[in-house]
């Protein structure tokens, strides 16, 4: 709302401000722009407020009047030219403003802002209930979003939006900190507020949310740490600002919603407008249709029923103005109501927020599942989760998943479809097979809920390295599909030129089954000493009985962890630059409007289209600008076009839509398309501030003429009622679309499209760290003996792990270390590995190879052990269990040496299951070939020696009677 609001249209906007809301912002009264003025020569702040008195009365009126309020927005980028004090109000593409302040002056002079401004209006008849503490300081689409750091407006990126908070900061400081103290001031200034994160995300893409939802955890636990007295957290809230279309991703709002939600943070959907796509696909701006109107209001509607479906997350719903006039989107009519005159009108919309339900004709209720059942368990449903990850073992290499799996209360009145059928659902590491569950209404088929569940092996994914002052080098990594149970190891293992100069661990719970969660290790301060040329860091996760979950990932320092290479295909979802020119270098498509682009390089008329920024390729690399800035970043989301004429699907044609998310000059983030200019012959012009119509999808949905080795290609448009064809066509002089009518020209603009690559180098390796050398395994008097060598100082443990618990302990000295063991904690099937530490740190970890100690089982010979010395004949053998090994029906042995000599011999024949000896406990029977003895007929012992499958090893001998052989 604005300060005048309670006199406007005679007072009838204070009235219906009154009827329909009880929550207001004052949408620009509070902005640093009108609060606190200065010397626009110089660039720096008045001595005091400028101001504030028409907010003074706005905010004592709301209170008034009863209203919840909240003040908009202390630190931003935008509408905030002297804080901080600096040359100009922002960068353009050609010239860069200077700050004025170092860290600092900048930390102090934030501190004066914010305790001034969010102090005034603390108590008092004009007091605030929240605050917009920071607003929009975070990129659009960041790359590596769980580093938020990196993912924050600096004052080199994005650079026509450029964060001149961070730009001061920086100077000095860290640029991030601005974040922390601009809350930290706050909370000073105004202890009750609920202090708010605010930004939009036009599309809901998932990085920006995961980058906010990272901070906002960090800093929390920063303040927790720092100021134990305070109970609340330090960020309180996050707001959306919501400014949508009728194009809006629903599901990747409800995947938001819930990153948001497990941060603890309350969420509010700050600015909310839903503006209409085509009301300006003519050239001017048009009236909504009937069908357009009822196309927002199905969106709404939509809108509504998922908020609804977390109200217990969500505190707020701002609308960004009362009626489309005065909307910041007036052109896209985007607000529940639209005024005539003085007189505010309900547009559908309205219906549709009041009643989503009745408005979608959703007479009965959700059909929710309740539950679903896999490998005999039962999983239950949580009505705001829409999305199940279910472990299945490692030898599982498909699922079997039905309706008959799936419950609900509904009976015959909701039909259930699952997709794909079991005999399609192959699950393989790394790639789950994953279900779609569909439960709708028989008699309403568009009142259904849908459901994924995933099936899939556990898995660790890796982010990409940060490397900051505060937190030393830290890495992160992903575990899903968890098989619960135990802790979870992380290490971190430095090397320089292959050997190990340093190791971190960290100890954490593993999720529980099922269940997924990310950690992080860090080395807490520098990496190695001087110069980390040459140096690697592989990363590892291994499970409670010490084993990796899955292949190392290395990491080199000497290269960047992402790079922009050439694409080999264009998917739905990925980001690009869109690069003219095949050579060195080259030319990147920038969002940002050139009115005109002229004639020449390609191009036949001058025509409005966008600038281009000069990029050098070095082989299928572009290595320069860098950073890539965020506004040579394009978006491609698989599109249909509305009129493509032979460019179609059943064809194998692909079509996509490229936005760029940068706000500027000449642009919003919408779809770039062609702007159909009314006089184009051979040249048309570009646009993206329009909110392109879905009837002319077909200016705005390029296919691609395939890409080439080099990523190279031709981008084009095609109207078929027209004949129009118009390729992408770009130089030093900016973009355009150039072509005309009939087919697509052979000469047409040719482009090359380059992809973030991150690069993952896997290393399979069971040990880290120091090299640790084993020596053979001794066994005596009931115990084994195993020799370790390692490269460490005297004092240090070497530790024998059997499944993770410590079974044995020795230190070391002159670098040797004897492991001793007692035989009955030799268990087949166990996995043992020896750890060198040094305290709790690890210093190196390698497992025993599976034969390395012998597992000591009682062999016996049957009555039928008689055989001739002469010649070879059969042995029956009784592998009894009770000294440790366990052989059940399923497991077989793989070899047996049996003679005086050894010789090896297989067996003929296993038969498990049985109790030989008559302790309960089932024992193996085995015929094996037995060789010459070549001693006389009497007493004689044979050596009996071998392993099974599972790995235990055999030793034993057996004393049997031999016989002469019989005549003939």
């Amino acid at each position: 709302m604005s300060p005048d609001d309670w006199t406007a249209n005679g007072g009838a906007k204070w009235e219906h401000l009154l009827k329909h809301y009880n929550a207001v912002t004052p949408e620009n009264a509070l902005k640093p722009d009108s609060v606190w003025s200065g010397d626009p020569e110089t660039g720096f702040p008045a001595e005091a407020p400028t101001g504030l008195e028409s907010a003074d009365e706005l905010l004592r009126r709301a209170n008034e009047a009863g209203f919840y309020t909240i003040g908009h927005a202390l630190a931003w980028h935008n509408q905030s030219r002297y804080w901080p004090a600096r040359s100009a109000d922002r960068n353009t593409l050609t010239s860069d403003m200077e700050i004025h302040w170092d860290y600092q002056e900048a930390r102090a002079q934030l501190r004066k802002y914010i305790q001034t401004v969010a102090g005034r209006y603390s108590d008092g008849p004009a007091s605030l209930d929240a605050w917009d503490v920071v607003n929009e300081a975070m990129r659009d689409n960041p790359e590596n979003p769980t580093d938020w750091r990196n993912a924050l407006r600096s004052l080199e990126q994005p650079k026509y939006r450029a964060a001149a908070w961070a730009g001061a900061y920086a100077r000095g400081g860290n640029a991030w900190d601005y974040v922390y103290d601009s809350f930290l001031f706050a909370r000073e200034a105004d202890p009750d507020a609920v202090l708010y994160y605010n930004d939009f995300n036009d599309l809901e893409l998932p990085n920006k949310a995961i980058a906010i939802a990272s901070m906002v955890t960090e800093l929390n636990e920063r303040y927790a740490a720092e100021h134990p007295e305070d109970e609340k957290p330090l960020i309180q809230g996050i707001g959306i600002q919501a400014h949508y279309n009728t194009r809006l991703d629903l599901d990747n709002l409800e995947r938001n919603l819930q990153i948001y939600a497990a941060t603890g943070a309350q969420i509010s959907l700050t600015e909310l407008d839903l503006s209409i796509t085509g009301t300006q696909d003519s050239g001017e701006t048009l009236p909504p249709t009937d069908e357009q109107l009822q196309v927002q209001a199905d969106k709404y509607a939509e809108l509504f029923l998922l908020l609804k479906r977390y109200s217990d997350h969500i505190a707020r719903v701002s609308f960004w103005g009362t009626s489309d006039a005065n909307s910041w989107r007036s052109s896209f009519f985007p607000l529940p109501f639209s005024r005539d005159g003085d007189t505010w009108v309900e547009k559908p919309a309205f219906q549709a927020v009041a009643d989503p339900e009745g408005w979608l004709g959703l007479e009965e209720e959700r059909p929710e599942l309740t539950s679903f059942t896999y490998s005999g368990e039962v999983f239950e449903i949580d009505p705001r989760t829409t999305e199940y990850d279910v472990h299945v073992p490692d030898d599982v290499t498909s699922v079997e998943f039905s309706a008959d799996d799936v419950a609900h209360r509904w009976g015959d009145d909701v039909e259930v479809e699952v997709s794909p059928g079991a005999e399609e659902c192959a699950v393989a590491p790394g790639d789950p097979c994953v279900v779609t569950v569909t439960a709708s209404r028989v008699d309403e088929p568009a009142n259904a809920a849908t459901y994924t569940i995933n099936f899939g092996h556990t898995t660790v994914e890796w982010e990409q390295d940060v490397h900051y002052p505060d937190t030393g080098y830290r890495s992160a990594a992903e575990v899903r599909f968890s098989g619960g149970g135990g802790d979870l190891t992380l290490f971190q293992e430095f090397l320089r030129d292959g050997r190990p100069v340093a190791t971190t661990s960290e100890q954490h719970p593993a999720p529980p089954k099922h269940g997924s969660a990310r950690y992080t290790i860090s080395t807490g301060g520098p990496v190695v000493d001087g110069d980390p040329a040459g140096t690697t860091v592989r990363k590892h996760v291994w499970g409670e009985d010490w084993a990796p979950l899955a292949a190392a990932r290395v990491t080199d320092l000497d290269r960047p962890q992402s790079t922009w290479r050439a694409a080999d295909a264009i998917e739905d979802g990925e980001t690009y630059l869109v690069v003219a020119g095949d050579g060195a270098t080259g030319h990147a498509l920038t969002h940002e409007g050139l009115d005109p682009v002229p004639a020449g390089d390609g191009v036949s008329e001058e025509r409005q289209g966008y600038y281009s920024t000069p990029v050098v390729v070095d082989g299928d690399a572009v290595v320069e600008p860098a950073p890539v800035q965020d506004n040579t970043r394009w978006l491609f989301t698989e599109a249909e076009s509305s009129d493509p004429g032979p460019y179609t699907s059943e064809n194998g044609y692909r079509g996509f839509t490229m936005m760029s998310l940068v706000h500027g000059g000449l642009i919003q983030p919408f779809t770039i398309h062609r702007a159909n200019d009314p006089d184009r012959v051979n040249t048309d012009g570009l646009v993206s501030d329009k909110l392109i119509g879905d009837e002319n999808l077909d200016r705005a949905v390029w296919f691609s003429t395939g890409l080439d080795e080099d990523g190279a290609t031709t981008l084009f448009t095609h109207t078929a009622a027209t004949d129009e064809t118009y390729a992408l066509q770009g130089s030093g002089a900016g973009f355009v679309a150039e072509g005309g009518r009939g087919e697509l020209a052979g000469d047409a603009g040719r482009v090359r499209l380059f992809e973030s690559v991150t690069e993952r180098t896997l290393e399979e390796t069971e040990s880290l760290g120091v090299a640790i050398e084993l020596g053979a395994a001794e066994r005596a008097d009931g115990h084994h003996e195993v020799s370790v060598a390692a490269d460490v100082p005297d004092g240090r443990q070497a530790v024998l792990l059997r499944d993770g618990a410590p079974v044995a302990t020795a230190t070391f000295a002159g670098g040797r270390a004897v492991l001793r063991l007692a035989d009955g904690d030799v268990e087949a099937g166990a996995r043992f590995v020896v750890v060198v530490r040094d305290g709790d740190r690890v210093l190196g970890a390698t497992p025993l190879p599976a034969d390395h100690l012998s597992v000591p089982v009682t062999v016996g010979a049957s009555s039928r052990d008689v055989v001739n010395p002469a010649s070879r004949g059969t042995l029956q053998v009784a592998l009894l269990s009770q000294t440790g090994f366990d052989p059940v029906a399923d497991v077989a042995v793989d070899t047996l040496r049996v003679g005086a000599r050894g010789t090896e011999d297989s067996v003929v024949a296993c038969r498990g299951g049985r109790d030989l000896n008559a302790d309960r406990v089932a024992d193996l029977s085995c015929t094996v070939s037995v060789p010459r003895t070549g001693v006389a007929h009497g007493d004689t012992q044979l050596l009996v020696s071998g392993s099974t499958v599972g790995g235990a090893a055999l030793e034993a001998s057996v004393p049997i009677r031999t016989v002469p052989a019989p005549r003939g």
